[in-house]
């Protein structure tokens, strides 16, 4: 079993990475053994394990620039660039039953992450922002609150919040609506 409270990193608090946990558990619950999920900016591995540790046999893309040492896991699939990257993209088997989003927190590239993504997560499958609810810690952080609140405007017929602690914000994605393809 995973220790996910003892991962390196400070970026993820408690309540967060039990957040992460259960949130995991719950899509094997909804979904099966079988699940899989996308962590976009893996840093230290924490999130990776926190989902590793609620969802052992999770199928894991842990998309990231530059990876740590720590990422050592025969479920883990690592995908090294950008999120926003066709090549990332294109490698991804669907449906993802969740997704983890804490990469670029630039305006640009928070709404390249979700307008992807949110595409490729299953009916009753779950997204999750980290860094949306503290925007004034950080310049770019106002930035993922933005592109968040932007995208979920849109999309509220299609997705409903989820509540979530500390600095996440999460919904699921409505039933019966189908994973759109990759444009």
């Amino acid at each position: 079993m995973i220790d996910h409270m003892r991962t390196r990193g400070t970026a993820l608090p408690k309540e967060e990475r039990t957040f992460l946990v259960e949130a995991a558990k719950g899509a094997v619950g909804l979904f099966g053994n079988s699940v899989r999920f996308v962590n976009i900016g893996v840093e230290y591995g924490a999130s990776v394990w926190c989902l590793l540790a609620g969802a052992p046999t999770a199928t894991l893309y842990a998309i990231d620039p530059q990876f740590s040492l720590l990422i050592g896991d025969p479920n883990i699939i690592r995908l090294e660039g950008k999120s926003q990257s066709q090549k990332i993209l294109t490698q991804i088997c669907m449906p993802i039953h969740l997704c983890f989003i804490d990469g670029s927190h630039w305006l640009r590239s928070v709404r390249a992450d979700v307008r992807n993504f949110s595409k490729l997560v299953s009916s009753e499958g779950i997204l999750i922002f980290h860094d949306y609810h503290n925007p004034t810690d950080l310049p770019a952080r106002r930035e993922v609150k933005q592109a968040v609140d932007e995208w979920f405007k849109q999309e509220r017929e299609s997705w409903k919040e989820v509540s979530a602690p500390g600095s996440l914000c999460a919904f699921r994605k409505r039933q019966h609506l189908p994973v759109r393809q990759i444009e």
